[in-house]
């Protein structure tokens, strides 16, 4: 991670490490060392300063190309994961530590906004019980988006009954925002390799459902 993962952007590069704590250095190896999901991409992205004193910012993403459904399923799935880090603990976090994390998805198949948005929610907390996250809290928005034109469908998937080539393809997709603290035995350090894993696979379980349009 470079030093705007850390949150300290103003550092030179050769002064990057000199101030970090060993906890956020420790945590910055266990995401270099995390084993990575076929499928996924990951990159680093900075962290805002006004966050917290130091965060570790990954992007994610996973392509999507599934026939019929025009440009707003082969954007793909889109998100990240922000790990941050307070020298002095928040009262809210019951830690030094928290964990912010967004994924943008299309929704396979239509769905009523309100039990979409329970769906949505549920994957979210199975996928957080693997690292025992505390306080999992965030919100789930469904959109509807109209693609016309170049971004019409084809007439196979995703356009209103009986629609033939070049009515608009409609889709349904959530946007979700959950944050959580994660969890630590004793004076031992969370496993933010195993933080930023974990969400990793919630956007490889959306893309999954997806491609056998079935739920997430």
């Amino acid at each position: 991670m470079t030093q705007e993962s850390y949150g300290r952007t103003e550092a030179a590069p050769a002064q990057a490490h000199a101030d970090v704590p060993d906890e956020v250095l420790r945590a910055v190896e266990s995401v270099r060392r995390m084993m990575h999901i076929d499928g996924v991409q990951y990159r680093e992205i900075p962290v805002p300063r006004r966050l917290a004193d130091y965060g570790i910012g990954v992007g994610l993403g996973v392509p999507l190309d599934e026939p019929g459904y025009g440009d707003a399923i082969r954007s793909g799935i889109s998100g990240w994961i922000m790990t941050l880090y307070d020298l002095e603990p928040r009262k809210a976090w019951r830690s030094h530590w928290r964990c912010a994390a967004f994924v943008c998805a299309p929704l396979p198949g239509p769905a009523h906004d309100a039990l979409a948005a329970d769906m949505v929610w549920d994957a979210v907390t199975q996928s957080l019980e693997s690292v025992e996250a505390v306080d999992p809290a965030g919100t789930v928005t469904i959109t509807r988006n109209a693609g016309y034109g170049a971004l019409a469908g084809d007439g196979t998937a995703g356009t209103s009954a009986g629609a033939g080539p070049g009515a608009p393809v409609r889709t349904l997709g959530f946007e979700v925002r959950v944050s959580w603290t994660p969890a630590t035995m004793g004076d031992r350090d969370p496993d933010v390799g195993a933080q930023v894993a974990a969400w990793a696979r919630f956007a490889h379980d959306a893309a999954e459902a997806i491609h056998d349009d079935s739920g997430l």
